[in-house]
């Protein structure tokens, strides 16, 4: 009977070893931006991966929908009730969110960009020839509201995070529909991913357990 039981238990020992194995380079934590009374329980997630890269972003935002779902949450992706050809502005989003009842946005940076817009600084914030500019945002610095770029042109050209190397820094942006607040922020490190496929399938379910955990989403 022990015998035939061992190679059982082993295959569990090994589904778990590589399962350890998998999310070992991963770090996912979070917090509430500073005057924000912190909100939860959203029911209904518009999912927007924020990338140049149609491709990548709509794989991003497909398995981070599939990990957000459960009987109690609805996810739907941007690509599905968005033109992927059309640009990520705060109005285009809000047509999405109005056309799926969504009550929260979740919008991943895929992007490693630095904010070139200071208040105060030798930028202009209003545009002009050679870019357009979406939103101010000093408030949440390079992304404005529902995570658009601040400056268009420079985050068409922004090669994504998953092109760059096999460890990656990507930030979540958790916005209440309401009013467009941001209410919460998830930063999730990962270490040596081999593929772009192998980053989604680690790290999308780390990013979806971590705001199940806190409360953001419904059980």
């Amino acid at each position: 009977m022990q015998h035939r039981a061992l190679p059982a238990i082993l295959a569990v020992v090994s589904v778990l070893a590589a399962v350890t194995g998998c999310t070992r380079g991963i770090s996912v934590d979070g917090d509430v931006p500073a005057g924000v009374d912190r909100r939860g329980g959203f029911a209904s997630i518009l999912v927007v991966g924020v990338s140049p890269d149609v491709n990548q972003r709509c794989a991003f935002e497909q398995a981070m929908a599939s990990n957000l779902r459960s009987a109690t949450v609805k996810a739907v992706t941007s690509c599905t009730v968005m033109g992927t050809k059309e640009p990520l502005t705060r109005e285009v989003v809000e047509k999405a969110v109005a056309e799926v009842g969504a009550d929260a946005v979740l919008a991943t940076a895929l992007v490693d960009a630095t904010a070139k817009v200071k208040e105060g600084g030798s930028a202009d914030a209003r545009g002009g020839a050679y870019y357009k500019a979406t939103d101010i945002g000093y408030e949440t610095g390079y992304w404005g509201v529902y995570g658009v770029p601040v400056v268009y042109a420079e985050f068409e050209v922004a090669p994504s995070v998953f092109s760059v190397s096999g460890d990656v820094k990507i930030t979540s942006r958790l916005f209440d529909t309401r009013d467009a607040t941001l209410v919460y922020v998830v930063n999730t490190d990962a270490r040596g991913l081999s593929s772009r496929a192998l980053a989604l399938a680690e790290i999308t379910p780390e990013i979806a357990a971590h705001l199940r955990q806190g409360g953001l989403v419904r059980e």
